[in-house]
């Protein structure tokens, strides 16, 4: 029989059930007993009374690494054959009578630990998170409570971030780094009065460092689930305005529990609207911070560091090991072990996701959806499709063709595909062998990449780039070696795309014409290209998803220059041409030698593009030239009319001529961060646009600009 825990103990359910478990016990000991030993001896009591009072005495089970050794108190409390100290897996044969367990929060001793001793009901850990045993489903399946040391640790850790801050504003990580190289430069530093210092968490733990935070002058700002008041706090704000705070913060200390609700919640837009000397400081739990974006404003020095005491990657990444040493700029200092504090290693997102996030043009949809805004971020048309593709796909649908095409493609569409290539580029088509339909030209470009590229391989990648290159690059293995567009007339440099290629070097990604700039590559830039692809046995891969929306010049494909079709895959797809952004169907076409390997990715990743739709595609393309010359004159009309709109509004557009976005120079409304400025202008202005960083991988090349 389990005894009952202390009279008036608080117990908050956590994703409880009718049964009430698994739940937490959230009570406090007093301020003099926060520490393992004590809380376990204060367990040994409750059960020693129970005792007492002619309740069956109960077995405990004890498994902890914890630095404290409580197994003391409980054996001054209980007799010596109802305490279970484990040392191995091999004492766990002992456990089988065991009520109560005392053990940590790894998950393999916990799962090894419940399999072990069925009659367990309660489970109490030394910690204060528990994030990651609720998600274990078996406390819940068998009524277990789960308790854990809530208040203990609030004044150490909160005096650990107290630590980091003062360490901070005196530049210490400077000072160290001098005394390792024997050197001796006198550092800005500046008092923490008057500073600002936003907790995002106001808990036990984040309420002590309010307390402290306080105390030494820092004004505060508490952000907390259910708003109110906290000691200590200037001001208290719930999470839905943790962007707008953390543009006031010098430290940004993340003490929040890991959550739904939290995980990732200090995300790129967060970041962005940070001042550039800022910190962040995180004592709670690395999946709270989207940890790439930390990474890249690190690099980029657009905060001024890091002191992390947990962190999701068991290692970081070589760009963030980079940041550590870049100075006052942009510094981090870590504790505690990686990885550990949040999950076991073998659970950690895989290595290939370190170095980029969530898309930046989605996420300002979804921020413009909040806002209510006008949405210029994300590229899809505000005009319906062709009458003659949307009654297609309806005569498909109504036929039944509604189960699987082909997986390369139905023959319908690589037939209008092959004919469409003869008739405007004079290209010579076999729709058996080189022809893939796909689901949208994104996923021919990581199908294609699988396909070509093995890891250590390089791609040159011209910046800026659409947002998608860079990750398909790492998803495949390879290394991205990027070329920069230079501005104003964004052309490459060639004598640098030379360098650029080497004996590594496997393919080059081209977009013409291009997004973000509008760019149509000519003919005498496409003919050094395909030099050097010659040269290197390289293969041109090339985004043409935009070739019939031009404005100025001619749209040549690469692959009809002198000994290219042979070394170029050719992507494109419905999507911007017909205004059907939604119905996901693309295609590439490339030699046979390497259409096989296209297609064997191909069917493993989407194994093929929407049957009906593939129909209405084909009789899309039978539109032919005039179509195609009428969208170019709609879309040239609409730049013309935005072009004027932005240069009224007071910014400085870059005239494309192709494509449909327009990037502008935002430096005459006085920003120098393009993340702030496309915050500000969704929730001021009512207007998304997408910050001009998120296309280099350079960040600092388009801090100035955006993209409409």
């Amino acid at each position: 029989m389990l005894p009952r825990a202390d009279r008036g103990r608080r117990r908050d359910a956590v994703e409880g059930d009718a049964r009430g478990g698994p739940c937490i016990a959230g009570a406090a000991p007093r301020r003099h007993e926060r520490s393992a030993a004590h809380d376990a001896r204060r367990l040994a009591r409750i059960v020693g009374t129970a005792r007492a009072g002619g309740v069956p005495v109960t077995t405990i089970v004890f498994w902890s690494n914890w630095p404290s050794t409580p197994q003391g108190g409980i054996s001054a409390a209980l007799p010596k054959d109802t305490v279970i100290a484990v040392k191995d897996e091999s004492d766990l044969a002992r456990a089988g009578d065991a009520e109560i367990a005392f053990c940590g929060l790894r998950e393999d001793r916990v799962r090894k630990l419940l399999e072990a001793a069925p009659k367990l009901r309660w489970y109490h850990t030394p910690s204060a998170g528990v994030d990651r045993l609720v998600e274990v489903a078996e406390f819940r399946q068998r009524g277990i409570i789960l308790t854990n040391n809530s208040g203990s640790y609030d004044i150490q850790i909160a005096e650990h971030v107290m630590a980091f801050v003062f360490g901070a504003a005196k530049q210490l990580h400077l000072y160290r780094d001098q005394q390792t190289r024997r050197e001796w430069t006198d550092q800005d530093h500046h008092e923490l009065r008057g500073e600002t210092m936003v907790v995002f968490g106001a808990g036990s733990i984040g309420g002590e460092v309010v307390r402290l935070a306080s105390a030494v002058g820092l004004r505060v700002i508490a952000v907390r689930r259910t708003g109110g008041t906290v000691p200590g706090a200037s001001r208290v704000v719930t999470p839905d305005r943790l962007a707008d705070v953390a543009a006031e913060a010098d430290y940004l200390v993340v003490a929040a529990p890991l959550t739904q609700a939290t995980r990732g919640a200090v995300s790129r837009s967060v970041l962005g609207q940070m001042k550039e000397s800022a910190w962040v400081i995180n004592i709670a739990r690395g999946a709270i911070i989207d940890e790439p974006a930390l990474t890249d404003a690190l690099a980029a020095g657009r905060i001024g560091g890091a002191a992390l005491d947990t962190f999701v990657k068991s290692r970081f990444s070589s760009r963030m090991s980079a940041a550590t040493r870049r100075g006052s700029r942009c510094s981090i200092a870590w504790t505690g072990t990686p990885g550990t504090n949040v999950r076991t290693a073998k659970r950690v997102l895989a290595a290939r996701t370190e170095n980029f996030t969530e898309s930046v043009i989605r996420e300002m949809t979804r921020l413009n959806a909040l806002h209510g805004g006008i949405n210029l971020a994300q590229g899809f048309p505000n005009f319906a499709a062709p009458t003659a593709l949307k009654e297609a796909a309806k005569r498909a649908i109504d036929a039944d063709i509604n189960q699987y095409a082909i997986t390369w493609g139905a023959k319908s569409l690589r037939d209008a595909i092959a004919r469409t290539y003869a008739e405007l580029y004079g290209m010579s088509v076999d729709p058996e062998t080189t022809i893939t339909v796909t689901c949208g030209a994104t996923e021919a470009m990581i199908s294609t990449l699988l396909a070509i590229v093995d890891p250590g391989d390089e791609v040159v990648v011209l910046e800026p780039f659409y947002e998608n290159y860079g990750p398909d690059t790492d998803i495949a293995g390879a290394k991205p070696v990027y070329v920069a567009l230079r501005p104003p007339e964004n052309v490459f440099d060639p004598d640098e795309l030379r360098a650029a290629f080497s004996a590594r070097t496997k393919a080059i990604i081209v977009n013409t014409p291009n997004n973000p700039t509008g760019r149509v590559f000519t003919q005498k830039e496409l003919e050094l290209i395909a030099s050097l692809c010659i040269e290197h046995d390289a293969i041109a891969v090339t985004d043409e998803i935009y070739e019939h929306i031009r404005y100025e010049g001619t749209h040549i494909p690469i692959a009809t220059l002198p000994g290219m079709a042979e070394r170029t895959v050719t992507i494109s797809g419905a999507s911007k041409t017909f205004s059907v952004t939604g119905w996901r169907v693309g295609w590439i076409v490339a030699p046979p030698s390497l259409s096989g390997g296209i297609r064997k990715v191909h069917d493993f990743v989407t194994v093929g593009a929407p049957a009906p739709l593939q129909e209405a595609v084909a009789a899309g393309l039978a539109l032919g030239r005039a179509y195609y010359d009428k969208l170019g004159a709609e879309y040239r009309a609409r730049r013309d009319i935005l072009m004027r709109g932005l240069e009224v509004a007071g910014f400085a557009p870059r005239l494309p001529e192709g494509a449909y976005y327009i990037l502008c120079d935002i430096t005459p409304f006085g920003f120098d961060n393009d993340t702030q400025f496309a915050n500000w202008l969704v929730k001021t202005v009512g207007v998304a646009g997408v910050p001009g960083s998120s296309f280099y991988s350079r960040r600092e090349l388009g801090r100035h600009l955006i993209r409409f």
